[in-house]
């Protein structure tokens, strides 16, 4: 789920400061428990690793797939959890344009944030090609498509985001 989401495939880049690191990782395994409440002291460390280090894109895209999470799910007020999602995932591209997990994120925060379904799937479409290994990117990815009756589509896309999770 949303926590895989949060352990990129591999940090594009590391931190000049290493405490920027260990609490970027510690908000990771504090995500676990999202549910739980984790999410709220997850975030903490997403955001003690931004202030240590505002270079480092993966920090900025937890915090953008963190308030995506609590836009989808209500747990803050949707249009400010989209908001800061947006912004955050925004932050991590201007840092490093090649993250896909970053610019899935923004897809999601204009899915559910703006409806903008075309800006929503060309956001998709640019994080899968950046990175056709995430399995999520294609899961979200067919939630929009339903949601725009491509049943077809939305059916092709999900059973890649399976086929990528079993490899």
């Amino acid at each position: 789920g949303v926590a895989d989401a949060l352990a990129l495939p591999q940090e594009k880049r590391y931190p000049q400061d290493p405490e920027a690191y260990n609490a970027f990782k510690r908000g990771q395994h504090l995500w676990k428990s999202c549910f739980a409440g984790g999410w709220r002291p997850a975030i903490e460390h997403f955001q003690h690793a931004i202030d240590r280090d505002p270079g480092f894109a993966p920090a900025h895209v937890a915090m953008a797939s963190a308030y995506n999470f609590l836009g989808f799910y209500s747990l803050v007020k949707p249009n400010l959890a989209f908001a800061v999602a947006r912004r955050s995932a925004e932050r991590a591209l201007a840092i490093d344009p090649s993250l896909g997990a970053a610019c899935i994120e923004v897809a999601l925060a204009k899915f559910g944030g703006d409806w903008d379904w075309e800006g929503a799937e060309e956001a998709f479409r640019r994080g899968i090609a950046l990175d056709s290994q995430n399995p999520l990117a294609h899961v979200h990815y067919s939630w929009l498509l339903m949601l725009l009756g491509r049943e077809d589509a939305a059916f092709a896309e999900a059973q890649r985001g399976q086929d990528v999770w079993q490899r």
